[in-house]
């Protein structure tokens, strides 16, 4: 059994957004922008004054934010967006979450970071754990 309280882990704070009470209209949806992490406003329709993006055979509204499969990105649809990952549309993924609570003690402590595919099309953009060195490992 996995101990939370032991071991550095990777937890995300998803109450510390209230996008789920910006949405009164189930035909409505959340609005983000790349720099923040919780939801900024709100599209309803109709959708005729809202930009829309096409990209992989999906269509997102102004606001929406994807991530590219394959891409280390996420990506806020906006007007002028041509498809093509860049900015000011798009931005790297950062792993300040992943990293911030075990980066203090886990090179002290010999470990490495380890990044895993979950599938064959993922990037290897963040790390999904640590590796570290057992002291009664014997490395030649």
């Amino acid at each position: 059994m996995f101990d939370y309280y032991s071991t550095t882990s990777i937890r995300c704070v998803m109450w510390a957004c209230d996008d789920i009470f910006l949405l009164t209209d189930p035909k409505c949806s959340v609005t983000h922008s790349l720099d923040g992490c919780c939801a900024n406003g709100v599209v309803c329709p109709p959708f005729e004054n809202v930009a829309t993006c096409d990209f992989n055979g999906q269509k997102y509204h102004e606001g929406k934010r994807f991530y590219p499969t394959n891409s280390c990105h996420k990506c806020i649809c906006q007007k002028g967006f041509t498809g093509k990952i860049e900015t000011p549309f798009c931005a790297r993924l950062t792993c300040g979450v992943q990293l911030k609570w075990s980066s203090a003690t886990k090179p002290k402590e010999y470990c490495a970071p380890f990044y895993g595919n979950v599938s064959k099309n993922d990037a290897l953009c963040c790390p999904e754990d640590w590796i570290c060195r057992k002291f009664d490992q014997n490395f030649q």
